[in-house]
C-alpha cells in the first residue's frame, strides 16, 4: 500500500498559541510565530482627493477659477469637473469656488460602487483569495470573485463536501455550524451502528486511521482546508468559506504527522459515496498509481460526485511526471494548481496544460486551525478547497445541474490566465455561478501530441476543451508542413475512442527528414452547438489567424559513423578503435551498435571514450561462457 500525505501547509502563522501539532517531514503544515492580524487599510476614500464638481449658473464665472486648478469639459446642466494641481488643497479650492458669483455650488466627487454581498467576519479583509483589494500588495482583483458570486448565492447547505484529510475540528467556533451530522448516529445508541453502514458512532464522519467514529483533527491541515471550503459566513467572527453555509463531512485517514495509507483513502472515498457526499476535497498525494483508488474515484463519479484534487507542491509538470490522485484520467476529477496574489503560478506548484485543470489561490491563505485558531498556510492543499467550495456554491445555485455541468461551468468560465501552465485558467466562481447551460463559447485546442516510430512522425493527436462536431474537422481545416515548408497530405482524421469527441487523430505519410514540422488547425472547426473556434478566447469566433491552433514537432538529424575491420584482442591489454567525427554538431544522444566476433566474451570490457575523455562502460564481462557480442 502506498503512503499518502497532505499537499500544503508550507507556511502557517497562528493568531494565538495553541498545542504544538506533530508534523512529518516533507510537505507539511509548519507553525510559525504567533502574530496579530490587522484590518486592511482602505485603498480608496469616499471621494476623489484631486478633483471635485462645480455647477455654474453663469458660465462666464467658469473663467474665474483659482490658480492651480483646471476646468475639465462640461458634464451637462452647467456641471464641470475641476482638477487640482499638486500643492492645492481640496477644501481650499472648494471654498474658493463656493464664494464665486455665478457658482451654484461646489461639491466633492464621491466614490460610488455597486452593492455587493460582503460578510462581516472579523478577518474577511485578509482573505485575498476571495476578495483581493491589494491588501497583501498583490494585484487588485486577482481573486475568485467570491463577493460578486455571493450576490447570487451564499447558501450551499444542501451540499455535502467530504474533506478527506487529517480530520476536522468540528467544535471550532467557525466550523461547528457547518459540520455534517449523521442524524441516525447522533440520535442513536452509543456503541451501536445505528444506520447499519458498517461504522459505529460516525456522527461527524469517520477516522479510518484509528478505526473509530471520531474524525477530530490532530494535525491542523484538514481544519485549515475545511475553513476555506465552508467556514460559517457573516457570523461576525473569524473567516468565511467560499460557501457560507455547507455540510462538511470529516473523513480522517492521515495521522497526526500528515501521512496515511491508500487503503484508508479508498475506504474514505467509498464512505463519502455511500453517505451522500456530492463533492470530495482531496488535498493529499503520493504513493503512485493505484488501481483501487482510481476505481473508487470512478465509482464516486458514476454516483454523480465531483472529486477536487491538489496538483502537488513539487514544481513538476504533471503532464510528464504525474501526481496522484490528481492525475487519474477521470472526468469527475478537477486537478488544481496554486496561484498567488498577483495571478502568477506559485513557484512550488505543480502544473500541466493537459493534466492540471485550473488554478486557484494557494499562497498565504488564512483559514481555521484547531481549538478556535486561525492561521495562514500555502500549498495546492489550500488551492483545492477554493474549488471545492466553489463547486458546492455553484451546485446549490443550480440544483438541477449534473455534476458534469457543474465541472464544465467551473472550467469553461475560469478567467483565461495562466493558460501556459494549466488547461483552463484561474477559478472565477462568479462567472461559473452565472453561467448559462447554453454554450456560446467557441472550442479551442488544449493539447497536440505527435507520434511515430523512433525518429519518425506519422500522426498528431489534438485535444479540444469540449466535444467537437466531427463533420467540421476535415483535412480542409488542417495544414501540415515539413521542414522545407511543403504541404503534407492528410491521410485520415478520426475521433479517438473513449474521448467523448474531444480528441482526434490526424494521420499522414511517415516523415523522416530532420527538422521542424508544423500543424495548423481551424478556425472553421465547430463544437456540437455550432460555435466556431475561439483559440485566443477573446469572444470573437472563427478569426482567420488568431483562432487557429498551431503545434510543432522536430525530428533530429541522425549521423552514423562506423568502423569495420579486424583487430587482435590480446589478453590483459586494451585495444582501441577510433571513430573520427568531422561534422560540427551538438550531440543529443548516442546509440552504439556492436557486432564483435570473439570467443569467451566473459573476459571482455567495452568502453566508449569521448573527445573530452568522458568514459561510458558499454559491456563489463558477461559472466558467462558465450561467444561474440551483438548488442545496441
Amino acid at each position: 500500500m502506498g503512503n499518502l500525505f497532505g499537499f500544503g501547509g508550507r507556511r502557517v502563522a497562528r493568531l494565538r498559541e495553541r498545542q504544538r501539532f506533530s508534523r512529518r517531514s516533507g510537505l507539511r503544515v509548519e507553525r510559525l510565530e504567533a502574530r496579530q492580524l490587522l484590518a486592511g487599510d482602505l485603498l480608496v476614500g469616499d471621494f476623489h482627493p484631486d478633483q471635485f464638481l462645480v455647477r455654474f449658473t453663469d458660465v462666464a464665472a467658469a473663467e474665474s477659477h483659482l490658480e492651480g486648478t483646471k476646468l475639465g469639459d462640461q458634464l451637462g446642466f452647467g456641471f464641470y469637473e475641476v482638477y487640482l494641481d499638486s500643492g492645492v488643497g481640496l477644501d481650499q479650492a472648494m471654498e474658493h469656488y463656493n464664494q464665486l458669483p455665478g457658482v451654484d455650488y461646489a461639491q466633492r466627487d464621491f466614490v460610488l460602487q455597486h452593492e455587493s454581498t460582503a460578510p462581516d467576519d472579523a478577518y474577511f479583509d485578509s482573505l485575498w483569495g476571495l476578495h483581493n483589494t491589494g491588501q497583501t500588495n498583490g494585484t487588485v482583483d486577482a481573486d475568485i470573485d467570491a463577493v460578486e458570486a455571493w450576490d447570487v448565492e451564499t447558501d450551499a447547505s444542501s451540499i455535502i463536501v467530504a474533506v478527506i484529510d487529517t480530520g476536522i475540528d468540528y467544535t471550532h467556533e467557525d466550523l461547528a455550524g457547518n459540520t455534517w451530522v449523521n442524524t441516525s448516529e447522533a440520535n442513536g445508541t452509543p456503541g451501536v451502528d445505528d444506520d447499519g453502514n458498517g461504522y459505529t458512532d460516525d456522527i461527524y464522519g469517520y477516522d479510518f486511521y484509528n478505526e473509530d467514529g471520531d474524525p477530530f483533527d490532530d494535525n491542523g491541515h484538514g481544519t485549515h482546508v475545511s475553513g476555506t471550503i465552508g467556514a460559517v459566513g457573516n457570523n461576525g467572527i473569524g473567516v468565511t468559506g467560499v460557501s457560507w453555509e455547507v455540510q462538511l463531512m470529516g473523513l480522517k485517514f492521515l495521522n497526526e504527522s500528515g501521512s496515511g495509507y491508500t487503503s484508508d483513502a479508498v475506504r474514505a472515498v467509498d464512505y463519502a459515496r455511500e453517505m451522500g457526499a456530492q463533492v470530495i476535497n482531496a488535498s493529499f498525494g503520493g504513493g503512485g498509481y493505484s488501481t483501487a483508488m482510481h476505481d473508487a474515484i470512478e465509482a464516486f463519479g458514476d454516483a454523480g460526485g465531483i472529486f477536487v484534487a491538489a496538483a502537488g507542491n513539487a514544481g513538476n509538470d504533471n503532464d510528464s511526471d504525474p501526481s496522484y490522485p490528481a492525475n487519474y484520467d477521470l472526468p469527475n476529477i478537477i486537478s488544481v494548481a496554486a496561484s498567488d496574489d498577483d495571478d502568477e503560478l506559485a513557484s512550488w506548484s505543480n502544473y500541466g496544460t493537459a493534466s492540471v485543470d485550473i488554478a486557484a489561490p494557494g499562497v498565504s491563505i488564512l483559514s481555521t486551525l484547531p481549538e478556535d485558531g486561525y492561521g495562514t498556510a500555502s500549498g495546492t492543499s489550500m488551492a483545492a478547497p477554493h474549488v471545492a467550495g466553489a463547486a458546492a456554491l455553484v451546485w446549490a445555485a443550480h440544483p438541477d445541474w449534473t455534476h458534469q455541468e457543474v465541472i464544465d461551468a467551473l472550467l469553461d468560465y475560469a478567467d483565461p490566465i495562466l493558460l501556459d501552465v494549466v488547461a483552463n485558467g484561474r477559478l472565477n466562481v462568479n462567472e461559473a455561478i452565472q453561467a448559462s447551460l447554453v454554450d456560446a463559447d467557441g472550442p479551442r485546442v488544449t493539447d497536440a501530441s505527435w507520434s511515430g516510430e523512433t525518429n519518425r512522425l506519422d500522426q498528431v493527436t489534438v485535444t479540444f476543451n469540449e466535444a467537437i462536431d466531427a463533420a467540421t474537422l476535415t483535412d480542409a481545416d488542417i495544414e501540415l508542413t515539413d521542414p522545407a515548408g511543403n504541404l503534407i497530405p492528410v491521410s485520415s482524421v478520426s475521433a479517438v475512442d473513449g474521448s467523448g469527441g474531444k480528441e482526434f487523430a490526424i494521420a499522414f505519410e511517415e516523415q523522416s527528414a530532420a527538422g521542424t514540422y508544423e500543424v495548423t488547425l481551424g478556425p472553421e472547426v465547430a463544437d456540437e452547438e455550432g460555435n466556431l473556434m475561439d483559440q485566443d478566447r477573446d469572444g470573437t469566433q472563427g478569426e482567420a489567424e488568431d483562432d487557429q491552433s498551431r503545434s510543432t514537432a522536430s525530428i533530429r538529424e541522425v549521423l552514423e559513423y562506423s568502423w569495420t575491420g579486424r583487430k587482435a584482442l590480446r589478453d590483459r591489454r586494451s585495444t582501441t578503435v577510433k571513430f573520427r567525427v568531422g561534422d560540427d554538431v551538438t550531440i543529443d544522444d548516442i546509440d552504439v551498435r556492436v557486432d564483435l566476433d570473439h570467443t569467451w566474451d566473459s573476459d571482455l570490457q567495452l568502453i566508449l571514450i569521448s573527445p573530452d575523455r568522458t568514459k561510458v562502460r558499454l559491456f563489463n564481462r558477461s559472466g558467462g561462457s558465450g561467444d561474440n557480442i551483438k548488442a545496441t
